[in-house]
């Protein structure tokens, strides 16, 4: 039990400070439009995905193996961190040898890609290192720090100095550096630091963790992303946006999964040994499933006249396209879910295996399916492709901890979720029909989670009432 509340308390924490950051993040959208063209703006969107995109290549994805490895029972976090930054410098040093041929290569706004990069590695670095030893709160907040002076930069620069495109990049960067000082004097790293305590062999023991983690990112990010290809080639730009449209509504099951990740990937590797793993993981990915069918249940509900109602006539009908990506959601986080194990296991090599085994499914379903059923067939290639990585990892990790999945609860959410996404597309009587006896399914068999979930959060906010 009190395991599950620090699951909780830490999932609470990681939610208030993305919460704030994207928060911060969304309210300054009017002010982009108001002071970048639609060119510049671009030109700094595609910067930061790329800086995103290359930033496990840079620097190896040793701010991944700075966390699981400072997790380890009696570890000599003063040595792992050390080796960790030693190798990132170094990285960020042989970075910037490259910055020659990038102004050779006319590539625009090089210096503050190379600075923005090498900044955005430290401050990884550190956030992770303090997630790592329990510093939650700080992990959080110093998100909160970054999305704040990122904002307060951006007045600066864009509405008072007036200097484009690089008052945007430099508040980027300077809101970095602000958050990267803030978490390191919070943490106060300097006594984590030590020259003599680098070490040339746990280097090569993270690297082993880490390596593998740089192909993998690339799959999934691939796999996420290749669906654009076919829906450009087969359906046209106007098909992209509508399916970008679409896919919007999933990607906030992403994030709301993607929060919860940063507090499971503590719990994951903390309870990875203990005598009852399997079972604890077992509970967990139960509960999520639930969870997940339970959210797309009550998305499903409302979609259709939401979307009619607040999505222009450019865009007809985006909410036909909106069941299958939530499908593809829920196998995507369940997947994730389960590669945690491969982490906790220090065995990454499975996590880029698996994650290739459902690239080459997907590609090849949407490739197949997209010129007959347009966007919805290249949908149904993602959630074929992440459902067969589901059942894949499941079996893999046996060999590590055997989760045990409760099939009849989840086909059964699968079914009334399936009734409800079939509801949508019909009117009338079929339709209430349909949809009811889709909700009673589901809220049926997910009734013993509902309850348990509810105690156990009535419980907690009991406790800290009265610790209060």
């Amino acid at each position: 039990m009190e395991r599950t509340k620090k699951l909780i308390s830490n999932s609470i924490i990681f939610t208030l400070g993305n919460i704030g950051s994207k928060l911060i993040a969304f309210l300054m959208v009017p002010l982009y439009t108001y002071t970048l063209s639609s060119s510049e703006f671009g030109q700094v969107d595609v910067l930061i995905t790329t800086v995103n995109l290359l930033l496990p290549i840079a620097t190896l994805s040793i701010f991944d193996a700075v966390f699981r490895f400072s997790m380890d029972r009696n570890v000599d976090n003063t040595a792992i961190l050390t080796s960790g930054l030693i190798v990132t410098v170094l990285l960020a040093f042989m970075g910037m040898l490259f910055y020659p041929v990038l102004v050779f290569a006319n590539i625009p706004h090089t210096l503050y890609f190379i600075l923005i990069l090498v900044t955005t590695s430290l401050f990884t670095l550190i956030q992770n290192f303090s997630r790592a030893i329990g510093k939650s709160k700080l992990y959080a907040t110093s998100g909160i720090v970054n999305g704040f002076m990122f904002a307060t930069l951006n007045v600066l620069f864009l509405v008072i100095l007036k200097i484009g495109i690089i008052g945007y990049l430099l508040a980027y960067l300077l809101s970095l550096i602000c958050a990267t000082i803030y978490v390191s004097l919070m943490l106060k790293i300097w006594r984590y630091i030590k020259i003599n305590s680098f070490s040339l062999s746990i280097v090569k023991q993270m690297l082993r963790y880490s390596i593998p983690l740089i192909p993998n990112s690339l799959a999934w990010w691939f796999t996420n992303d290749a669906s654009r290809f076919f829906i450009l080639a087969y359906v046209g730009v106007a098909g992209n946006g509508i399916f970008a449209v679409a896919n919007k509504i999933p990607s906030l099951l992403n994030m709301m999964f993607n929060i919860f990740t940063q507090a499971w990937q503590i719990s994951a590797v903390e309870e990875y040994d203990s005598k009852d793993s399997s079972l604890y993981y077992s509970s967990i990915f139960n509960t999520l499933q639930s969870f997940l069918f339970l959210v797309i249940g009550g998305i499903l509900v409302v979609i259709k006249p939401i979307l009619q109602f607040v999505i222009s006539s450019d865009f007809p009908n985006v909410w036909k396209f909106v069941p299958i990506l939530l499908f593809s959601a829920v196998f995507a986080n369940l997947s994730a879910f389960l590669g945690t194990v491969f982490l906790a296991a220090k065995k990454t090599s499975g996590l880029f295996t698996t994650t290739v085994v459902g690239m080459v499914i997907n590609i090849t379903i949407s490739w197949i399916l997209t010129p007959y059923l347009g966007i919805n067939g290249t949908s149904l290639g993602g959630a074929i492709g992440f459902c067969i990585v589901m059942l894949v990892r499941l079996n893999s990790i046996n060999k590590y901890i055997h989760v045990q999945v409760d099939w009849f609860i989840f086909i059964l959410s699968m079914i009334s979720t399936i009734l409800m996404s079939y509801a949508i597309y019909l009117s009338g009587l079929y339709q209430y029909l349909f949809m009811g006896v889709g909700i009673a399914i589901l809220l049926i068999s997910n009734f013993s989670v509902i309850q348990s979930t509810y105690s156990l959060l009535k419980n907690f906010r009991t406790k800290k009432n009265n610790v209060g």
